[in-house]
């Protein structure tokens, strides 16, 4: 259930994402993290954010959250 939900906006918006090879990560890390991170290649974090409850039940199926008790919409940050 969870990857299908990664992958329609993947399918949409996949283009935007760029990957860099692991070079350029080894090449464009600081040497402070490098030091006491040396496996760290990136930094990843998700948040939600509260919404208005659709009317439509199977979109609110797809927002609601139980850890909150509320629908939101689900963020997903990846930084290199």
């Amino acid at each position: 259930m969870l990857l299908e939900k990664v992958d329609i906006p993947y399918a949409k918006f996949g283009f935007m994402v760029r990957w860099p090879d692991r070079v350029t990560l080894k090449q464009t890390i600081s040497a402070i993290i490098k030091l006491h991170l040396p496996k760290l290649t990136d930094i990843m974090d998700w948040f939600e954010i509260l919404i208005d409850r659709p009317k439509n039940i199977k979109a609110w199926a797809h927002v609601y959250s139980n850890y909150r008790k509320h629908s939101t919409v689900k963020v997903f940050i990846l930084c290199s």
